[in-house]
């Protein structure tokens, strides 16, 4: 490249949902699937250019000889329609696409470890901008790949020094304004910083094992509270954990659930999972066989922020879940919007016909509450009946002042 005053370029390929495919139908499809691709890439380049597999579900390409952006944008939007085309495995038809991370010698480094390393970061910017895209390496990439590092270090200490707490949101019935349980909601308190939004924090654990071990560190301390309040009250005190789909994935999900339900005390009945709506959708076998072994359980299921992925009722009818939570962007504002108004009810008429309970979020006005009574609506979360609150706060508003005071007595663990 040196003597001929051209640039190589280090392409990074990560299949997407690869691991779908190997769970759902066992890694001798996994291998047909990687042998395909593979073909299908060593198709799109030049016999000088290289293709290699190092490992897993990921590739790298060298393109050698390049003069000019436009050819290689040219090849790389061909190595994504390709790898786009259907895949027939074991009668089974399926769609896999892959994110492409570029960095170029000599601008993006000089020497093998470097370009790799910056073809890699491109290749996760290609992922969180929506995946079945490519990105190309650059300064800025760079420095946000320091602070994501960074923040993931942090966040390990974080857990090690126990800084994340928990705060609870509660459900409220709308007919009866009767507390029915409580969100479980992720905050961390740092010494310096004071409490960091999980909007900055949950996306990089995401992309790393530690949303594993935070959310079993989550799911354990809510059972941990909530079987201390109901030992205090008597009465149970439902308490909802969101799941990511990580955790949802991993093989021991649903043993590590049963033992922490053992390890706490708290009975199954009182514990619901919830999941995004765009896990629902992937209904691949494992997906549905967790479904089922939480529902065998006794565990609630819900599915959260309804309305903003697939948004079809029609395959509802085929999971064991309760309760549908309807995202706060339809109730916003709601008593000024007509097609808002048109879709909470239809969404309603629905789930109660589905057996669903149906629960909206980010009620803030009165309006909005008296609208959603009015179409029959289950219950409702949001600031006009509580913020999320520390367990110290919430323990004020369920408990009589004798149980609070005891409350505050038991395990640290608890006072989290």
């Amino acid at each position: 490249a040196d003597r001929n005053n051209s640039q190589v370029a280090v392409v990074f390929v990560d299949l997407d949902k690869f691991k779908d495919v190997n769970d759902s139908m066992g890694h001798i499809a996994g291998d047909e699937l990687l042998i395909t691709m593979g073909k299908r890439f060593v198709g799109c380049l030049r016999g000088s250019d290289t293709v290699a597999r190092p490992g897993g579900d990921e590739f790298v390409f060298i393109l050698s000889n390049l003069h000019n952006l436009k050819s290689l944008s040219q090849t790389l939007g061909r190595i994504l329609r390709v790898a786009a085309k259907p895949n027939q495995i074991q009668q089974r038809e399926f769609v896999v696409t892959c994110s492409l991370g570029v960095s170029l010698y000599p601008n993006d480094g000089k020497d093998c470890d470097t370009l790799l390393r910056n073809a890699d970061t491109a290749m996760y910017e290609a992922k969180k901008t929506g995946k079945n895209n490519y990105q190309f390496f650059t300064r800025e990439l760079n420095s946000v790949l320091i602070g994501r590092l960074e923040l993931e270090y942090r966040m390990r200490q974080a857990l090690k020094f126990n800084e994340f707490v928990l705060h609870y949101q509660p459900k409220v019935n709308l007919a009866s304004q009767a507390v029915t349980g409580v969100e479980a909601l992720i905050r961390w308190h740092n010494p310096q910083q004071g409490l960091i939004s999980p909007a900055k924090f949950i996306p990089v654990a995401e992309e790393s094992s530690l949303i594993e071990q935070i959310g079993k560190w989550v799911i354990q301390t809510a059972c941990a509270q909530s079987t201390a309040i109901t030992k205090l009250t008597g009465l149970p005190f439902p308490i909802s954990v969101n799941v990511s789909a990580r955790q949802f994935y991993h093989r021991q999900f649903v043993k590590s659930i049963e033992s922490m339900l053992n390890k706490t005390g708290l009975a199954p009945s009182s514990l619901e999972i919830e999941i995004t709506e765009s896990v629902l959708v992937e209904q691949t076998r494992q997906f549905i066989n967790v479904l089922k072994n939480l529902k065998a359980m006794g565990i609630k299921l819900a599915i959260d922020d309804f309305g903003t992925g697939y948004s079809s009722m029609g395959y509802l009818k085929h999971f064991p879940v309760d309760n549908l939570k309807i995202d706060q962007s339809f109730v916003r504002g709601l008593e000024k919007d007509a097609a808002n108004q048109a879709i909470l009810k239809a969404i309603v008429v629905l789930g109660h016909n589905l057996g669903l309970n149906i629960i909206a979020e980010g009620v803030e006005t009165i309006a909005e509450r008296d609208f959603l009574a009015s179409i029959d609506c289950d219950e409702m979360q949001g600031f006009l009946y509580s913020k999320p609150l520390a367990i110290k706060d919430l323990s004020k508003l369920i408990l009589t002042p004798a149980q609070a005071i005891q409350y505050e007595t038991m395990q640290p663990i608890l006072l989290r």
